[in-house]
């Protein structure tokens, strides 16, 4: 499974945290009582070497509102780039569904040779 992200472009989410925490014990809990092990894996980690870079393109796109009218600032699309690797290098369409793509890649990231990854066992 995927850590969680405390802080995304800059982003505190408390709701996102405490959800995505819940579900994560849950999970543990439940492997525990079936003696399944649980390893979770840095998004970075898992982007970078499946992916290919955690960064994601860049794109510029023009901000035509308030006061930024005529700007440009910079913004990633990993999960575009996550979507692409899928059905590109894998064969597999997830019909622009990134939770998919994700978890395809995450799950491929755990048979890479073990001094590519870094995964934690999770108690």
């Amino acid at each position: 499974m995927e850590r969680i992200r405390l802080r995304s472009q800059g982003f505190l989410n408390i709701n996102y945290i405490q959800s995505t925490a819940a579900l994560i014990i849950n999970i543990v809990d439940v492997a525990k009582k079936y003696n399944i092990n649980v390893y979770s894996v840095d998004t970075r980690s898992w982007k970078s070497n499946i992916v290919g870079s955690s960064k994601g393109k860049k794109k510029q796109i023009l901000i035509t509102k308030g006061k930024n009218k005529g700007k440009y600032r910079t913004i990633t699309d990993n999960k575009t780039d996550t979507m692409d690797y899928v059905k590109n290098n894998l064969g597999i369409d997830t019909k622009g569904d990134d939770d998919v793509a994700d978890a395809i890649c995450i799950s491929k990231y755990a048979f890479l040779p073990k001094n590519k990854r870094k995964l934690k066992l999770e108690h």
